[in-house]
């Protein structure tokens, strides 16, 4: 009897060590499983970020240009001297800069656009322009009302 108990005892014993340690590797994996998806998540932010950017593309360069008429240029460019610029002008300038840089990210007032005789597919196209948020299936009334209402909030935030 004293045999079968000690048995038992190490079974028991070893049972637990056993199952402490598939809990522990269990609970690791996870964790780097978690991990990886979080890294994923981070890459395919930063591909995406990378995608909406502007590509830059550099000009191809002519057929016609060989190497040796590449080498025969001359080493030394000439120095073009700018003229100096009135404070008058610059002021002038950067007006305009703002003026052309408000109209490229939309911050000008745009004219009051009629929804009224608009169509659906022009009203969701209009929202999604805007960055409104739609249901799945809206209907004209609900676009007609979600439109003007971003009006209205736009006009408020460009009067404050």
């Amino acid at each position: 009897m004293n045999l079968l108990s000690e048995s038992l005892t190490i079974g028991l014993l070893l049972t637990l060590v056993f199952g402490s340690l598939c809990f522990y590797i269990y609970s690791r994996v996870s964790y780097v499983e978690r991990r990886v998806g979080l890294m994923e998540n981070i890459l395919l932010d930063i591909k995406m970020n990378q995608d909406n950017q502007i590509n830059h593309v550099l000009p191809t360069a002519p057929y016609n240009v060989s190497f040796q008429q590449v080498s025969a240029l001359p080493e030394k460019q000439e120095v073009v001297e700018l003229p100096i610029i009135s404070t008058e002008e610059t002021a002038v300038e950067e007006e305009v800069y703002n003026t052309v840089l408000d109209e490229a990210h939309g911050d000008t007032p745009k004219k009051e656009e009629n929804y009224d005789t608009m169509t659906k597919d022009e009203l969701l196209e209009v929202a999604k322009q805007k960055g409104l948020r739609v249901g799945n299936r809206p209907g004209r009334e609900k676009l007609l009302q979600l439109l003007r209402k971003s009006e209205e909030s736009t006009v408020l935030e460009s009067d404050s």
